[in-house]
């Protein structure tokens, strides 16, 4: 049987091919966007310098650099909305994709989870691949206070047949936890006394983990900071739909894995 030459084989594309980079327009200023087609991303670029520069600029070891001349430049952001034929990217996902690809959107709302300012729609063939964010003990305490974060560490003390990484769903918000609703679905109390690891604050931080609705310590010198919810109604939509229904198996291969 004849083999067919590489160099006559048509390459692969999606049906949606965002190759070439461009500005999109789509009209969406009166309406949500709630579901993408083929393995189309929508991402939302996390490596913006704050605000108060003159135009778009990311931050390259210090120096602020404008988007438009980073034609080569690879590029971080957060995935949004992922279609159904997208097999690896997931919607929270930290991915990392070239500057030169694409078709950049502003101010486009998503339903439960706010407006995207800036962000890019991608063929998912086009990521170079994941990211995760490791975060020291300074930053994941600010965090905590106003956000519910899903990280992942390593165990200080590993026991047969547990994992060596620890995943937990964990805050420090008051605001959340003595809400109603904080008191009742996350069966919250206020500490009776410091915590023991405040003994030992270079390394350990302490929150309230969602999950196992107790105070649990963190081993933050090997921590990964996988994504952070706002700690208000956006998190009690995400706890209903992916917490809640959760049997105590399924919580414990979360923690697990």
């Amino acid at each position: 049987m004849a083999m067919a030459s590489i160099d006559n084989l048509a390459p692969t594309k999606s049906l949606i091919d965002l190759t070439n980079k461009d500005k999109g327009d789509f009209g969406l200023e009166e309406y949500d966007l709630t579901f993408l087609f083929d393995d189309i991303l929508l991402i939302e670029y996390v490596d913006l310098a704050e605000e108060g520069t003159t135009g778009d600029a990311v931050e390259r070891n210090g120096i602020l650099i404008p988007t438009n001349t980073l034609t080569r430049a690879w590029r971080k952001g957060k995935v949004i909305l992922s279609g159904p034929d997208a097999k690896y990217a997931k919607e929270g996902d930290i991915v990392l994709f070239p500057n030169n690809m694409g078709v950049t959107i502003s101010g486009v709302t998503i339903p439960d989870k706010g407006v995207v300012t800036k962000g890019v729609f991608l063929n998912e063939e086009r990521m170079f691949g994941n990211q995760r964010m490791i975060i020291q003990k300074p930053a994941l305490d600010s965090l905590l206070l106003d956000n519910v974060c899903e990280i992942r560490f390593a165990r200080r003390i590993v026991k047969p047949n547990q994992a060596t990484t620890r995943r937990m769903l964990c805050t420090k918000s008051l605001s959340l936890l003595n809400s109603v609703n904080g008191r009742i679905s996350l069966n919250y109390f206020p500490p009776k006394g410091p915590p023991k690891a405040y003994l030992v604050p270079d390394r350990l931080a302490v929150a309230w983990d969602i999950l196992m609705q107790d105070y649990r310590n963190i081993n933050t010198n090997q921590c990964d900071l996988i994504q952070e919810i706002p700690a208000n109604d956006d998190f009690w939509v995400y706890f209903n739909e992916n917490i809640y229904p959760m049997s105590a198996a399924q919580k414990l291969n979360f923690m697990n894995s």
